[in-house]
């Protein structure tokens, strides 16, 4: 898919190595390199062209064209994929990014996409007919239609060159959940990040 960001991997195997071992120690436990994300315990995760096409989706359902926003909802979602663990202790919960936006980000979930879903059937106040209409233009959107400041986002998270605007954080709302998160929320753009409370995290 010619959309998708190619990155020219110029370093040897040994210097990828050691630059990586680097930012992990400078960055914190989850980090981004050549479409690959890092995480503790040897975590690497190969981003497909499906997940970097649906976190483009994620991205601008949830913060519109917000340039932090925008990158504070890719590095949660990056975040929970690398270090958030099933009840048995593996990872990543999901089996693979895509899954996890689909569950997690409203305006891309199928629970959330019509009146006859069950989100909508627990909560018809949040399934108007805007509301619906707006996710499906998002769900459904090619690349090229998605917003390009969205799209440029993604393609520098791809790369690795995206700066993290919420280390360590897993989750959002656009509420005060600060009783409810293992840490202090961070208030970007009217979302709130933090760590939900239930969420086990991948300390190594």
């Amino acid at each position: 898919m010619k959309w998708i960001i190619g990155v020219t991997a110029a370093l040897s195997a040994t210097a990828i190595a050691l630059v990586a071992r680097a930012a992990l120690k400078a960055k914190g436990n989850v980090y981004v390199r050549n479409r690959t994300i890092y995480g503790p315990g040897g975590f690497r995760y190969r981003l497909t062209n499906s997940d970097l096409l649906w976190l483009a989706r994620a991205v601008w359902g949830e913060a519109g064209t917000q340039t932090t926003g925008g990158a504070a909802v890719i590095w949660a979602m990056a975040q929970y994929h690398a270090t958030v663990m099933k009840r048995d202790g593996t990872r990543p919960a999901f089996s693979s990014l895509e899954a996890l936006l689909r569950a997690y980000c409203q305006p891309i979930n199928p629970m959330w996409a019509s009146l006859d879903a069950s989100g909508c059937q627990r909560r018809p106040s949040h399934c108007t007919e805007r509301q619906l209409a707006r996710r499906r233009q998002i769900t459904n959107a090619s690349w090229d239609q998605i917003p390009a400041s969205v799209r440029s986002l993604v393609q520098r998270f791809a790369a690795g060159t995206l700066s993290n605007p919420v280390p360590g954080a897993t989750d959002w709302g656009a509420f005060d959940w600060q009783a409810r998160s293992q840490t202090r929320i961070v208030n970007i753009r009217g979302n709130r990040f933090g760590v939900g409370r239930d969420r086990r995290i991948y300390r190594g």
